[in-house]
């Protein structure tokens, strides 16, 4: 029986690789930190304005919040401890089934989602942006439909942490309740 395993160790085999993502996680926490700690009175003014507009919408009458219903608007943990913050809101829709002699008597359901994605970067005075817009189409379990393709962006960018302000804010949340298009988002994003 050979010792492949301790001498792949021994030679910088998964022992050598693991210890350098490790410090390569790290490395790249004190970035998020220092920057954090460098620009947190912006970031988190912004995302005080986010969750105030958020909160604002919410309270709406029902009738003015069609189709979307409620926004949600919330932190969340991660590896980075990037001050991750996410916003989302969705809506549902009906659209007739013109395939066939009969498809127009019957419909497709639809599900809208959009859900952006805010996190301080490792690069300094920059914030790392995520956006997804997806249209998907429901199905029945066991079914087996012709048609199973969604409509999908997801895109990455980032924007520097100075131009973060009440404006954007405003722009985020009128895209939120899809009152406008990604296009009109002021981020520099690409497909990822």
């Amino acid at each position: 029986m050979s010792d492949w395993i301790e001498e792949a160790e021994m030679n910088g085999g998964a022992g050598e690789v693991s210890h350098r993502k490790g410090m390569n996680l790290d490395q790249r926490k004190q970035l998020v930190e220092r920057n954090y700690q460098l620009f947190a009175q912006k970031y988190d003014g912004f995302i005080t304005e986010l969750s105030k507009l958020v909160a604002r919408v919410n309270n709406l009458p029902p009738h003015v919040r069609e189709p979307f219903g409620k926004l949600e608007a919330r932190p969340k943990k991660s590896k980075l401890d990037n001050h991750l913050f996410i916003l989302s809101s969705s809506y549902r829709f009906r659209k007739r089934k013109a395939k066939g002699l009969f498809g127009w008597f019957s419909y497709r359901s639809y599900k809208h989602i959009r859900v952006i994605y805010f996190s301080v970067s490792k690069i300094e005075g920059k914030v790392d942006v995520e956006v997804k817009d997806y249209v998907l189409e429901k199905h029945r379990l066991g079914a087996k439909g012709e048609d199973k393709s969604t409509l999908h962006d997801h895109l990455l960018g980032e924007t520097p942490m100075v131009e973060l302000n009440r404006e954007i804010a405003r722009v985020v949340i009128d895209w939120l309740v899809f009152k406008s298009e990604t296009q009109a988002l002021p981020f520099s994003l690409n497909l990822k």
